[in-house]
């Protein structure tokens, strides 16, 4: 009894197994370039695609500390550079000093003509004065642009609203509000230890000032920065600097990279069938092989660079406000696109992570990973060309490498006295076509001209 009730149990199990390959292979046998599509194209694709916002979120999270901690320090820098400067204007002022010394000495009366005084002094002080403040403007404009440069928004989106995206926009607001809770801070110093100590209430609210408040986390710029990692492309543009962020991308990252080239292959296999097929109908067969064919790939190539050029310029339109301002060359966009494509990234251009949102997500990815479909594709035509080429001008014969050194291999225990296994018996008879001579030939071959002894070690 308990035998019968486990075999109801079962069959129900198998029936759907059995049901659910029935109706798949129907399915493929009616719509055989659409099922194997969606089932080897579209779905690996769109995991491939999704995988890495999974990932990109959990090492944004991991980093996310680490690069306001950096940003923070940054500002501190810069804010002791400002200062720095407004102690210039300090010392130009004293000048006033100097001036009233000199009208003194120049003036022979006793009695202080206050027009002629006050017109001597904006005649000796007005050019250093002016002069200064240029200096100063000039050398605040540098300094802003160099600490600007140093900041990173990788893992972090610093912005009021999705039009200040820029990272020269996300890192002002991200000082403005650094200097805010440093005057804050500051204010409370002194009120707790006296005016006194103004110095060391500055030193103290430029310690513990942060502008982390004003930041939230970038999940979808550690998406696209893991799909560069599962892609190999690697901008170097930003890098993960916590051990924790580290371990992950070492872990996953691995997997990731097994997973794109495993879903690549045969995504590129089913693309390159059904091309084939289409070729064939329209009478285009010439066009499936031979550099006929690697031609034809390298068009879709082509094609497909100039997409994604086009695509990225789309892209960096949202980055600016000014369009004639910031936005790279058609030259650039198509070496951003080739370095991508071939994933050489090279990093001198790359996609920048500060505005990246959910909807990229879903066309530059997906673009990107049928460039890389197209480029494997053109490769493996290559490839195949340049073997049927080198078969046709004799360069090499039917036989493998793997199939000679097996060969050598029967001959050399044939040599040694030394029997061969079965396995190899059997390879032998079937690789006696080779030497055109019976698989006993091939056992008993003691020639020295055929057989090199000195590589026949017992």
């Amino acid at each position: 009894m308990r035998e019968k009730n486990i075999d109801i149990e079962i069959r129900p199990d198998n029936a759907r197994v059995s049901n659910l390959s029935i109706f798949l292979t129907r399915q493929e046998s009616k719509f055989p370039r659409l099922f194997n599509l969606i089932l080897y194209v579209v779905l690996p694709l769109f995991f491939l695609v999704c995988w890495p916002i999974f990932c990109g979120h959990f090492l944004a999270v991991l980093e996310r500390t680490s690069e306001l901690k950096a940003n923070d320090a940054i500002f501190e820098n810069r804010a002791n550079e400002a200062m720095r400067l407004d102690s210039l204007i300090v010392i130009v002022q004293r000048g006033y000093d100097d001036c009233f010394e000199q009208y003194q000495q120049k003036s022979s009366s006793a009695f202080v003509n206050i027009t002629e005084l006050k017109s001597f002094m904006q005649d000796c002080t007005s050019l250093e004065v002016q002069r200064s403040h240029e200096i100063k403007e000039e050398i605040k404009k540098d300094l802003d642009e160099f600490y600007t440069a140093q900041t990173s928004f990788s893992w972090n989106t610093c912005a009021k609203n999705e039009t200040m995206l820029s990272h020269a926009e996300q890192s002002s607001f991200a000082y403005d509000h650094w200097n805010a809770s440093f005057h804050q801070l500051q204010e409370t110093y002194l009120n707790i230890d006296g005016e006194s100590d103004k110095e060391e209430s500055i030193r103290l609210a430029m310690g513990n000032a942060t502008a982390s408040d004003s930041c939230i986390l970038n999940s979808l710029g550690g998406s696209f920065f893991w799909f560069t990692i599962m892609t190999t492309i690697g901008y170097g543009n930003t890098a993960p600097v916590t051990p924790q962020g580290m371990t992950l991308v070492i872990i996953l990252g691995f997997v990731s990279i097994l997973a794109f080239a495993t879903f690549s292959v045969a995504a590129g296999n089913v693309i390159t069938t059904i091309s084939d097929d289409f070729l064939r109908r329209v009478k285009l067969k010439r066009m499936t092989k031979g550099w006929t064919s690697v031609i034809f790939w390298l068009i879709t190539f082509v094609l497909a660079v100039l997409l994604l050029a086009e695509v990225t310029r789309l892209y960096n339109n949202k980055l600016v406000n000014n369009e004639s301002d910031g936005l790279w060359t058609f030259k650039e966009r198509c070496w951003f696109s080739f370095i991508s494509l071939t994933t050489v990234g090279l990093g001198d251009y790359h996609i920048n992570h500060e505005a990246f949102s959910l909807s990229d997500m879903f066309y530059l990815p997906p673009i990107l990973l049928l460039g890389f479909i197209c480029v494997a594709n053109f490769l493996d035509k290559f490839s195949q060309a340049v073997a049927v080429t080198w078969e046709n001008i004799k360069i090499t014969n039917e036989s493998t490498l793997a199939d000679i050194l097996h060969t050598r291999h029967i001959r050399c225990l044939t040599v040694s006295g030394k029997k061969p296994k079965s396995e190899d018996s059997v390879y032998a008879r079937s690789m006696s076509v080779y030497d055109n001579v019976s698989s006993k030939d091939v056992l008993a071959d003691e020639d020295e001209s055929i057989v090199d002894f000195t590589s026949c070690k017992p």
